[in-house]
């Protein structure tokens, strides 16, 4: 499903997945969600989405914390079995996209839930995201073109999260 819908702690604020899927691997369900990117970066960074501030914002970490987007953080840490703070600088798009992915995974009893970035253009600052993220998560052997191991998750019983990162690129 494109632009598929997924609520997270409330209704008010789903997260939209570019593109869902829902299937078959060898004889289990599985769940992929894809993130499209071409040159756009992830959003904000934690410290600024929090903050609700802008990119062209250059001092921001003294502006007040959001608490509706402080109980979101919270429930995305406990599902994601982390530990990130307000002053993060990983993205926060990463994150909702990773939780989509599990709670569709678990929704209608895969085994598997895949968080994938399809890259169309090479873009550095998304790789180094990425790459940040996936080691926050807990993956170490990252490499384009390819998924993680599974990692499962407190929240997640029989859901194995794994990773990957697929270039499109003609440059």
């Amino acid at each position: 499903m494109a632009e598929h819908l997924t609520p997270l702690d409330t209704l008010a604020a789903p997260s939209r997945t570019d593109l869902m899927v829902f299937c078959q691997v060898n004889t289990e369900k599985a769940v992929f969600a894809i993130e499209g990117k071409v040159n756009e970066t992830f959003d904000d960074e934690i410290c600024r989405w929090i903050r609700d501030a802008r990119k062209a914002d250059p001092v921001f970490l003294g502006l007040p914390i959001n608490p509706r987007k402080k109980a979101r953080l919270e429930f995305l840490n406990q599902l994601l079995d982390l530990n990130v703070g307000t002053e993060s600088d990983l993205y926060y798009q990463l994150f909702h996209r990773t939780a989509c992915a599990l709670l569709e995974a678990r929704s209608i009893y895969a085994s598997t839930a895949f968080m994938v970035v399809q890259s169309f253009l090479r873009c550095e600052e998304n790789w180094n995201a990425y790459q940040a993220f996936a080691a926050a998560m807990g993956f170490m052997h990252i490499v384009g073109d390819s998924f993680t191991e599974a990692k499962y998750l407190t929240k997640f019983t029989g859901i194995g999260l794994r990773l990957g990162w697929v270039y499109d690129a003609t440059s």
